[in-house]
């Protein structure tokens, strides 16, 4: 036998001929049935039953894109050995330590090296205790890397019930499913995306009969497509629908007070993203595209990715994830707040510059200042970080979560480093706006900034409100 050939492929296969067939009964019961209903599952279970006597492996509808990392791929099951995930952080958390000493070690030769002369023996085993430390951290972070499959996977059954509900004929496919991310995101990365599918699925994609009107397949297509670009994930939900109603939100905008005449049609999309945002007349068993998605994009914003949209007319509706490879080791700006160091992640920096006080408005009794063309709220470090010394904070950093937008005002702003990022300890209870720590090679404890807390907050002067969209 051909042991492993008619693996999750074919049941998938199996269970959606079965949903098809029980369908067939009601539409023949009904007089409504048409001949090639079931033409392309059927078309399908053909092609891997004659697979199966061939002894090859059923190959998956989706088309599968090679990414270079797929070395999960092929292993035998004696090669793999099942791990506790927490004994990975604790792995990585010594080897941050590790680097943090080495830090420290080279920072104590420098200055010995400033007052005598040789060390180039020791210089060179230095670099060599960097290189090898450095290889050791990609490797750990590399273990904890999971293929996106693991979420992908999840959605074929609810988008073939979905579709049934909805009266509507919807395949999924997915590509590029061996690409890796880090566990950590895998574990919070469902529930987003499985909005973006559901809406797709019940606002993106007509009914078949429109779909025939409209010169299209009966059958709608849900696209997941996934791939690595440098330290980056980019994840892309797609639909073959009719794609968003402009005129409908430019009329919710204009409602709602929003000037859309002075927007590009970027910023136009991207309107859907505000809570409560929809551009459905009525309710069905499914929210609006709009509504909801507000969370799916915060969601996103925690991670430390960013959510856009595009859409063509009549072709469609694409969503694209933009997410960290990783959340254990970071790229963070440092930041100095009256007399404190903070570390905010790049992820989340779109600029930072000195602000001229005259630039600064009331709104709302909110601080706020003009840029590119855009208003957005200020924090001060000072006042958000109950710091107590006194002192200027001339310069603003914009930060991002989402489509959230905030400056946040410090002190100074100094160099750009890679960390290795810490949880907070339990006894510390939870700290507002502070997501983490770090620690530098001098031996000095950082806070990193909870940047998605600070946009999707609201601020009276210096103290919290609420939500930033209440």
């Amino acid at each position: 036998g051909n042991d492993g050939a008619a693996g999750p492929e074919i049941s998938d296969l199996l269970l959606e001929g079965g949903d098809r067939l029980g369908e067939m009964v009601e539409l023949s019961a009904r007089g409504e049935l048409k001949n090639n209903y079931a033409a392309a599952v059927l078309k399908r279970l053909q092609s891997a039953v004659a697979s199966l006597k061939d002894g090859k492996k059923v190959r998956h509808s989706s088309k599968k894109k090679a990414t270079g990392k797929g070395e999960r791929a092929g292993k035998a099951p004696d090669d793999l050995v099942r791990i506790d995930f927490r004994k990975l952080d604790n792995l990585l958390e010594m080897v941050g330590e590790a680097m943090i000493s080495r830090s420290m070690l080279v920072e104590a030769h420098s200055r010995i090296s400033a007052t005598s002369e040789g060390g180039s023996d020791l210089d060179r085993a230095m670099q060599l205790l960097e290189r090898s430390l450095k290889g050791l951290q990609e490797k750990l972070v590399q273990t904890r890397l999971l293929p996106v499959s693991n979420v992908f996977r999840r959605f074929v059954r609810h988008v073939r019930d979905q579709a049934r509900k909805e009266g509507k004929l919807v395949r999924l496919e997915t590509t590029g499913a061996d690409t890796t991310i880090d566990k950590t995101i895998i574990d919070r990365l469902g529930d987003p995306v499985l909005h973006l599918v559901r809406n797709a699925v019940a606002h993106g994609v007509e009914l078949p009969d429109e779909r025939k009107q409209a010169g299209k397949p009966e059958e709608g297509t849900v696209t997941l497509a996934a791939e690595q670009l440098s330290d980056r994930v980019l994840i892309a939900v797609s639909d073959d629908g009719r794609g968003l109603n402009e005129e409908r939100i430019i009329a919710h905008a204009g409602k709602l007070g929003y000037d859309t005449e002075t927007m590009d049609r970027a910023e136009l999309l991207r309107l859907i993203f505000e809570p409560g945002f929809t551009t459905m007349d009525g309710v069905s068993t499914m929210a609006g595209r709009g509504v909801g998605l507000d969370v799916a994009a915060a969601s996103i914003g925690a991670l430390g990715g960013t959510v856009s949209v595009e859409s063509r007319p009549g072709h469609g509706v694409t969503f694209r994830l933009d997410l960290p490879l990783t959340l254990a080791v970071v790229k963070a700006l440092f930041v100095e707040v009256a007399d404190e160091l903070y570390a905010i992640p790049l992820n989340y920096v779109l600029e930072s510059f000195r602000l001229d006080p005259a630039t600064i408005h009331t709104m709302d009794h909110r601080r706020v200042v003009s840029w590119r063309d855009e208003w957005i709220q200020l924090v001060d470090g000072r006042d958000i970080l109950r710091s107590e010394t006194t002192g200027d904070a001339p310069y603003c950093v914009v930060l991002a979560s989402g489509p959230k937008r905030c400056g946040l005002l410090v002190s100074s702003v100094n160099s750009r480093r890679e960390v290795v990022v810490k949880g907070l300890d339990t006894i510390l209870g939870r700290q507002e706006f502070i997501s983490g720590v770090t620690t530098l090679g001098d031996g000095q404890v950082v806070f990193i900034l909870d940047v998605a807390a600070l946009t999707n907050t609201r601020f009276d002067g210096s103290r919290a409100i609420g939500r930033a969209d209440a």
